[in-house]
């Protein structure tokens, strides 16, 4: 038996139920999570940046031409392969749906073959990414996290063993007054954009990857692309510091 068709109204009224289920998804926040290979250097960053802008716009859907957003950070004492495999389990078994998940990590002294081959599966997975499915990105530093931390200060494409950033970051910190330089200090975020410029950091990251651009990420030493969720992140960072981390 052929059904009937559906009255005008009964059209109209279901176009409207759509539609109304349409912008209510499209003011959902954005979701990131952020797992990190340290339990404290890393996690403690990106807290901070959560901090600020959670406590910003708490209670607004949007943010100037930006959709809200909300992070969630892990930090998991887990590096490169064994990190994307916690991420991959962590991601299947949660309800909330991702829309952007990153993972932080560093070349460190595991096999470079290892390291390379993280980031290829993770923009494997950011290439099947569709739909529902979140868009998975690597921000990975070669040697160091503290390589991204002194780019805050200044332009660096000299290669060295990562405690030479330890050092270098300490003069700097040292010469401005704010003591030694400590991986796990606490407002690491606030200290580089009071004392350094989020922007500019983003700007020398990018040059210094444009050098090591056709070479693989265990070779570009020193490079670091976690410039990219922070320029992704940048317009609500500025907006609620009021433009002060430049």
């Amino acid at each position: 038996m052929s059904r009937k068709p559906l009255k005008r109204s009964e059209i109209l009224r279901r176009a409207r139920k759509a539609e109304r289920r349409q912008s209510i998804r499209l003011m959902l926040p954005y979701k990131y999570i952020i797992f990190c290979e340290g339990t404290k250097t890393e996690p403690n960053y990106f807290r901070q940046i959560k901090t600020i802008i959670e406590h910003k716009y708490r209670d607004r859907l949007l943010i100037e031409q930006h959709r809200q957003i909300d992070i969630d950070i892990i930090g998991t004492g887990r590096s490169t392969s064994s990190l994307l495999n916690f991420a991959l389990d962590y991601i299947s078994k949660q309800k909330t749906k991702y829309d952007y998940v990153w993972l932080i990590f560093d070349n460190d002294d595991f096999p470079q073959a290892d390291f390379d081959n993280t980031i290829t599966k993770v923009k494997a997975l950011a290439k099947d990414g569709c739909g529902d499915e979140p868009r998975w990105h690597c921000g990975w530093s070669n040697q160091c996290i503290e390589l991204w931390f002194l780019l805050h200060f200044e332009f660096y494409h000299v290669a060295h063993h990562r405690d030479h950033y330890i050092d270098k970051l300490s003069a700097i910190f040292a010469d401005k007054g704010l003591g030694e330089y400590k991986k796990n200090a606490p407002g690491i975020f606030q200290l580089l954009c009071l004392h350094g410029s989020l922007p500019n950091a983003i700007r020398n990251a990018k040059r210094l990857f444009g050098y090591h651009a056709n070479q693989t990420p265990s070779h570009s030493d020193p490079a670091t692309s976690v410039f990219l969720l922070l320029d992704d992140l940048l317009p609500y960072i500025e907006e609620a510091l009021d433009g002060g981390c430049c």
